[in-house]
């Protein structure tokens, strides 16, 4: 498992079609550009969250690269069983990019989710619980909206 939180600038993968070996979910913070897929556009803005499957290419094409901010968690294909099973969301997950644009209302509940991973992956007497508690609820928003 890897994570970014709340990285602010232009994204080294700007406008350039990837792929990476596991999951990625992606949530932005800012307005303006794009998360393309092959199959679909979608908006960069404020509450967006997307997961990106294992092999599925895509890139991020943001309104202005400097003020482009996000957080992104790398799952591997086994780390993401071990999450989206349990709720029955794997076959969500098998999607090359899954997108939900979260209502203002539920805004604060993801960016505590975001926070939660971030304290509990640097503290190792927390990780577990709260990383499986924020990767389930992140998951539990994106199967909602």
């Amino acid at each position: 498992m890897e994570y970014t939180h709340r990285q602010k600038g232009a994204d080294k993968m700007y406008k350039t079609w990837h792929a990476q070996s596991g999951y990625m979910f992606i949530y932005t913070y800012s307005e303006g550009g794009s998360i393309v897929s092959r199959e679909h556009t979608y908006p960069i803005r404020r509450g967006a969250l997307a997961v990106v499957a294992p092999g599925k290419y895509h890139y991020t094409m943001p309104k202005d690269q400097e003020l482009y901010e996000r957080s992104k968690l790398f799952l591997t294909r086994d780390e993401a069983k071990l999450y989206f099973a349990p709720l029955g969301f794997f076959e969500l997950s098998e999607k090359a990019l899954v997108y939900a644009y979260l209502p203002e209302s539920e805004i604060p509940s993801a960016e505590e989710c975001l926070e939660r991973l971030s304290v509990g992956l640097s503290d190792e007497r927390y990780s577990s619980a709260s990383v499986c508690e924020a990767v389930s609820r992140l998951a539990v928003l994106l199967d909602k909206y």
